[in-house]
């Protein structure tokens, strides 16, 4: 898969403490197929390869949109950072990291660099732009609040996020 960095590129970003250790946030988040338990629209999460760079897994959300995921930095302990997209185009690079604040108390942080001229290829070009500030920006930055708030969720209660949990978001389910 490959990210296009000459393209326009929009971020999105959200942070939040979590009431855990970051070795314990680290297990969380380098878990195989852990969106299943954390994700407010994931419908499922398959692992195709993992542990490091070159892991690959699919998340199909719930209103039928599947992308794969390809890991292309692994920091152990630390984050990752990888590359999202239909097939070999990437509309997304995403890095996932944690920050210890103390012994038992973590922030998670989540950037999305976003492609919107390939997310959004379908529509003419006009018309890109306008969809881009009024609808896909900002339903992106709800998708990755309600994101590290299911991950938040999880690594405190030990209890599975549920299907909207955070709000609901068209771009990624239904009601």
């Amino acid at each position: 898969m490959q990210f296009n960095s000459t393209l326009p590129i929009y971020s999105v970003s959200e942070q939040i403490s979590v009431d855990v250790s970051p070795q314990k946030l680290w297990k969380l988040i380098s878990m195989p197929e852990n969106l299943n338990l954390c994700h407010p629209y994931c419908k499922i999460n398959t692992v195709q390869k993992w542990g490091g760079i070159g892991a690959k897994d699919t998340l199909e959300y719930y209103n039928g949109l599947t992308l794969h995921r390809e890991f292309i930095v692994w920091k152990e302990g630390q984050g990752y950072t990888l590359i999202i997209g239909k097939k070999d185009v990437a509309t997304a690079r995403v890095t996932w990291q944690i920050n210890t604040l103390s012994e038992e108390m973590s922030e998670l942080s989540i950037g999305i660099e976003l492609l919107p001229d390939v997310a959004l290829r379908r529509y003419a070009p006009w018309l890109r732009g306008l969809i881009r500030r009024f609808y896909f920006i900002p339903k992106m930055q709800h998708y990755i609040h309600t994101v590290v708030k299911g991950f938040k969720y999880y690594a405190e209660h030990e209890t599975p996020v549920t299907k909207n949990q955070f709000g609901y978001n068209a771009m990624f389910s239904v009601k």
